[in-house]
């Protein structure tokens, strides 16, 4: 029998895709953001807003991937 779901991983909670298109903007903030603190050694809270279904965890999560070096590129 054949299955609807052909790749059960962009359903997993901790999903996070290799591109978010349309969010270069919102990255380049972060990294604005976060870069010199993040150099220095410093600590900052941020507080990212939006609608649900909108992409914040995953802008988040894909930011922290990068560690803040060069998110926005």
């Amino acid at each position: 029998m054949g299955s609807i779901i052909l790749d059960p991983e962009p359903l997993d909670f901790d999903f996070v895709p290799p591109s978010l298109p349309h969010r270069e903007k919102e990255m380049k903030t972060l990294d604005r953001m976060f870069t010199p603190l993040i150099r220095d050694n410093l600590q900052c809270n941020a507080m990212v807003t939006g609608k649900a279904g909108m992409g914040k965890t995953v802008l988040v999560r894909r930011f922290m991937d990068f560690g803040g070096q060069g998110a926005g590129e």
